[in-house]
């Protein structure tokens, strides 16, 4: 009976041993992750944190001259910057209201209007739908100084009556706009004129996924399918979009493999296409050749759909910086910061340019070069222009947009083909 209880004696012992040693064990691993939880905490708190004040290098751009609402601007920019998913084209902004920013409720920015009654020409005012980009939207400029803004001014002063909406949103690709105007007809809602500012977004994305004709960061949209079916992907997925939520331990092996290895995983910008392999500028080109098969039919899609409608349709290509000859010391910082889509940007403007279906066409006009001989800056950055940019492009629009509106009112509905834009 002794042997039997000191056997039991033993394995208690051993139990009790073995217990210590994992507890003692997990108490260190807590003390270690507690630690390192601790130490990351005050990195991402009070080292490596932005501050809250971070200022957008675009507030000091030249083109904004002595501006001094610019700071604020930014500030309330980031602020409105939420995004809700949108049907068909992915995503619009909130509504918001500000001093210099204001999205109604039907997610459009305000544009500007005369004072009430200051209409100059009676009766019901015209409405010209503008369809882009960011550039469209107003990014960097006050909601009275977007380009729909400054050409509803514009054609007001001209003795035009007109209500102009502001359908542009960031990031979209000229297959969003067209969809966003066929969105407005299946409800009825049927403009006079629709305006296309665009060009910028369809290169970029193109060149960003090598394939034409898809929305910008379509892989993050390939990724969040179907995500909450699939518990493995929805955790990485959350991992990766939290990394302030992942153990101490995987962040410290993290920040240690990235020392080790500082270009594992990380996916470098393609670098220009004068420096890369003949075969590579080749495919380059070619898919540029499909980026303009895709605008030249979405052009196609708009005017087909604009005889049935009875409306009038014109496509402006937008100019960006890398054309601009005589740039200002800003302007060359945030035309070097996206250096690496020099080249391709180019071939692709040149690619436009010659565009013989485009080109032959009045209701398309390339304004990819409006600012070359533009000594005054102009760029806050690669592709927006600031205030007194939209005022020059607008100023450049309404001259068509006005005969258009002239050829409507002396009962000529449609612009026809060949009549000119310009």
């Amino acid at each position: 009976m002794s042997a039997v209880f000191s056997k039991v004696r033993q394995a208690v012992v051993g139990l009790q041993t073995v217990w210590s040693i994992i507890g003692l064990t997990l108490l260190v691993v807590l003390l270690c992750e507690g630690g390192l939880r601790l130490t990351v905490y005050v990195k991402d708190t009070w080292i490596d944190k932005p501050a809250t004040g971070t200022v957008d290098r675009r507030v000091a751009a030249d083109g904004y001259g002595e501006a001094a609402w610019t700071a604020a601007y930014y500030e309330e920019f980031r602020e409105a910057w939420p995004m809700v998913w949108q049907s068909y084209v992915y995503w619009r902004r909130e509504p918001y209201s500000g001093q210099f920013i204001n999205v109604n409720e039907d997610r459009l920015r305000q544009t500007w209007r005369p004072p009430a009654g200051g209409d100059s020409v009676a009766g019901s005012p015209a409405r010209v739908f503008v369809f882009g980009g960011s550039t469209v939207w107003g990014t960097g400029v006050r909601d009275d100084y977007t380009i729909p803004s400054c050409l509803a001014r514009e054609l007001t002063e001209a003795g035009h009556s007109v209500r102009v909406f502001n359908f542009g949103e960031s990031g979209y690709v000229s297959t969003q706009e067209v969809i966003t105007l066929l969105r407005c007809l299946q409800s009825g809602d049927v403009p006079d004129i629709a305006v296309f500012y665009n060009g910028v977004n369809d290169v970029f994305a193109a060149y960003q996924h090598r394939e034409a004709g898809v929305p910008q960061n379509e892989k993050n949209r390939r990724a969040e399918f179907n995500l909450l079916k699939d518990y493995k992907r929805l955790g990485e997925a959350y991992l990766a979009a939290k990394p302030t939520s992942w153990p101490g331990f995987v962040r410290l092996a993290t920040a240690i493999r990235t020392r080790l290895n500082p270009d594992d995983g990380v996916v470098l910008s393609r670098p220009a296409s004068s420096g890369v392999h003949p075969d590579e500028r080749q495919e380059e080109l070619l898919l540029i050749d499909d980026l303009l098969r895709v605008y030249e039919n979405n052009f196609r899609i708009v005017m087909a759909v604009s005889e049935a409608y009875g409306f009038d349709a014109v496509f402006y290509w937008q100019p960006m910086i890398f054309t601009k000859r005589h740039i200002t010391p800003f302007e060359a910082r945030s035309s070097e910061k996206m250096g690496y889509i020099k080249a391709f940007f180019l071939a692709a403007y040149q690619r436009v340019a010659s565009s013989e279906f485009l080109n032959g066409d009045s209701r398309f006009r390339n304004l990819g070069g409006l600012f070359d001989d533009a000594t005054k800056p102009y760029y806050i950055d690669f592709c927006h222009l600031a205030e007194n940019g939209n005022v020059v492009v607008a100023e450049t629009i309404v001259g068509g947009v006005s005969r258009i509106l002239e050829r409507r009112r002396a009962g000529a509905r449609r612009v026809p083909a060949g009549g000119g834009n310009r």
